[in-house]
């Protein structure tokens, strides 16, 4: 029988979380190889844009270094992505929502928005392999994550 804290909410609240510190680390040290670890390919992307997805590292690589760019152009000085739930909805998955803020000093660059992610553990490593972005596809964060190659 699985141990019911090692599934608990607060667990995959934690698993997730750590994952977003991680992945804003990553964009901040423009550390692909450790970003890419984290992202499980092929990656859907889902959102009020056509539907995006990443087929491989390279389609991955473009995204990374597009949101890296983006980060450098508008001299973002904090990236906070906050968990805001997740739960295991199996013992290798979990269902969660962070909500992303990029701030230049106290001025907030875009508006907060939310993101669904579905993660599995692949491997014994924790991995995202869907988002559900709710981003304007022709602005901003949204133009980058939609222009890529991979549009279904």
């Amino acid at each position: 029988m699985v141990n019911e804290l090692e599934n608990s909410d607060e667990v995959a609240q934690q698993i997730y979380q750590e994952m977003l510190d991680r992945i804003c680390v990553a964009y901040e040290m423009r550390d692909f190889d450790c970003f890419a670890r984290m992202i499980n390919v092929p990656h859907t992307i889902f959102g009020f844009g056509p539907t995006t997805t990443l087929n491989d590292h390279s389609d991955l690589r473009e995204v990374f270094d597009g949101t890296c760019t983006f980060l450098a152009t508008k001299a973002v000085t904090d990236h906070i992505r906050t968990c805001l739930v997740a739960t295991f909805t199996a013992s290798d998955e979990i269902d969660c929502m962070h909500e992303t803020r990029m701030l230049c000093g106290a001025h907030v660059l875009e508006h907060p928005y939310p993101v669904q992610s579905i993660l599995r553990r692949i491997n014994g490593e924790w991995a995202v392999c869907r988002s559900y972005i709710a981003l304007d596809p022709n602005v901003g964060m949204g133009r980058i994550l939609h222009k890529t190659t991979g549009h279904a």
